[in-house]
């Protein structure tokens, strides 16, 4: 029993620790970077598909010459050299931050000196220029809005958009851990699947950069290209019956392996391309909880799917038709029209850094 629950906890904050190492680093990769930001994304996403190919024979060893419990250390060692790398990721401000306190200090001083008959819209701004609100002076609590922001669902398509991700995440997943139960029932021998499963890691390791390059080049929205990966998915999933060849899957594995790697080297982007770059962070964080709940509830429809079937084809026709689902919805977004996700007041004040209007804020009155 207590095993049990050890690893229960071992596994919620393992996946906690995932979560605050996926989400913020697209953020992050999303601030710092324009002008190459699908291909710098794609890289990044790639390194997931790196680790696919070096971690297994990593992990055997580590198992078979340390057993079960100093194996498990000495993946937690490597998993904490995340929070070494982390700090890399830093901005260069935070190596200015007295610089920062000095300068922003100075500006306070003008902001008294030049006080007169708009005292009444300065006094509420402190040294750095930022408003104080009532709640954040007589309380240190963190406001539930700054955490998860409702006013995105005020806009339908961003309602629409995490519906999409809701249907089209089961066929970009899941495809892949079925190919292996389905090609075992073609008679395909153990060795031969190994190599399909090492064809989709290929493949996707080289969708996730190219579809970076491809984004950055201008030559198809971002937004099609997440639409045609969707329905192409899709439509190979529903054709998988006429794959009853070892050299029918091959082609099928690299196909899928190329397009299933297309939604997670884009959807950072479309976010930022549909609701712009100060959203991102809200916007990726909601689409990514409803994203686990789809992928929490997909495994109990497909094995059921399975054991009522007794075969996979049943399973690859639900895959194939929520990825065309998704390929739908996410394509009637362009006829819907442009609503503005409310900008909350914390973002609006930033612009005061704007060095036009300190020269209009420092002006004599």
């Amino acid at each position: 029993m207590q095993r049990a629950i050890f690893i229960r906890i071992a596994c919620l904050f393992s996946g906690l620790g995932n979560a605050c190492l996926y989400g913020p680093s697209l953020v992050m990769i999303g601030k710092y970077f324009e002008k190459r930001r699908g291909l710098v994304t794609g890289v990044a996403i790639a390194g997931g598909s790196v680790g696919q190919f070096i971690m297994p024979p990593i992990v055997r060893l580590l198992f078979d010459n340390y057993g079960l419990r100093g194996g498990l250390l000495l993946i937690g060692g490597i998993m904490f050299q995340c929070a070494i790398t982390s700090s890399v990721m830093r901005p260069t401000s935070y190596y200015t931050l007295e610089q920062s306190k000095s300068a922003s200090s100075h500006l306070g001083l003008c902001f008294v000196k030049k006080m007169s008959k708009k005292r009444e819209q300065l006094e509420h701004l402190d040294s750095s220029g930022i408003r104080k609100t009532d709640s954040a002076e007589s309380s240190g609590k963190c406001n539930f809005k700054n955490i998860i922001d409702l006013s995105l669902f005020k806009s339908l398509k961003y309602i629409m958009l995490l519906s999409s991700t809701c249907f089209g995440v089961v066929g970009a997943i899941f495809v892949a851990f079925y190919i292996p139960g389905h090609a075992n029932d073609l008679g395909i021998n153990e060795q031969d699947v190994v190599w399909l499963m090492t064809i989709v890691g290929g493949a996707d390791l080289i969708g996730r950069v190219a579809c970076g390059a491809l984004a950055d080049s201008g030559f198809i929205q971002r937004y099609n290209i997440l639409v045609l990966s969707f329905l192409l998915n899709g439509i190979l999933a529903i054709m998988v019956p006429l794959f009853t060849e070892f050299w029918h899957l091959t082609i099928y594995c690299t196909v899928y392996g190329l397009l299933g790697s297309f939604y997670f080297s884009l959807i950072s982007l479309v976010l930022t391309d549909l609701f712009g770059l100060e959203k991102l962070p809200k916007t990726l964080g909601v689409l990514f909880f409803f994203e686990a709940i789809a992928n929490s509830i997909a495994p109990f429809i497909l094995g059921s799917l399975r054991d009522t079937t007794g075969n996979y084809l049943a399973s690859f026709y639900y895959m194939g038709g929520t990825s065309i689902m998704a390929a739908l919805i996410l394509f009637s977004i362009r006829f819907v029209k442009q609503t503005t996700i409310p900008t909350d007041y914390a973002t609006e004040m930033s612009d005061i850094n704007n060095e036009d209007k300190c020269e209009r804020l420092l002006e004599p009155l």
